[in-house]
């Protein structure tokens, strides 16, 4: 399925809920705003995967997905890569 396909499976709250996580969270690299506002889920997952150095972008994606109560989802990512 890959962070693409995760993305699209998220009901629109559940993906706005995901990026005011990105913002907010604790997790390094920081980001902005500014990066993920009007952003498609494409946009989303290409900022994913440049800004956490690949291969950290599914953990990061997981943890994100865990602490928004998307626990189904982020272990079908886990799964599937």
């Amino acid at each position: 399925t890959g962070i693409l396909g995760v993305l699209d499976d998220l009901e629109k709250n559940n993906f706005n809920r995901f990026l005011f996580r990105l913002q907010n969270g604790s997790e390094e690299p920081r980001v902005r705003a500014t990066e993920v506002e009007d952003k498609s889920r494409e946009d989303i997952a290409k900022l994913l995967v440049s800004r956490c150095t690949g291969a950290g972008a599914v953990p990061r994606t997981i943890t994100t997905l865990r602490h928004i109560g998307c626990n189904e989802e982020a272990q079908e990512l886990g799964e599937s890569c």
